[in-house]
């Protein structure tokens, strides 16, 4: 697998294969996160609401990966 480069503040991040997998796998839960919102009865947070909640479980992520 060819490594991914990403321009990061004026620097170039090389992603690994493996950082790449984990990225892509956490974009997967957040989509089902959103298919959940879209499904269910009740209503859709508002932008800033959904904002706010994929932000602490980004963030919750990060901690838990942390500890490890």
């Amino acid at each position: 697998m060819k490594k991914m480069r990403i321009k990061k503040k004026g620097r170039v991040e090389i992603l690994r294969p493996a950082k790449v997998l984990r990225i892509v796998s956490f974009d997967d839960d957040i989509f089902a996160k959103i298919e959940d919102w879209r499904s269910s009865r009740r209503p859709a947070p508002s932008f800033s609401e959904a904002c706010n909640l994929l932000l602490g479980e980004i963030m919750d992520v990060r901690k838990r990966k942390k500890g490890k």
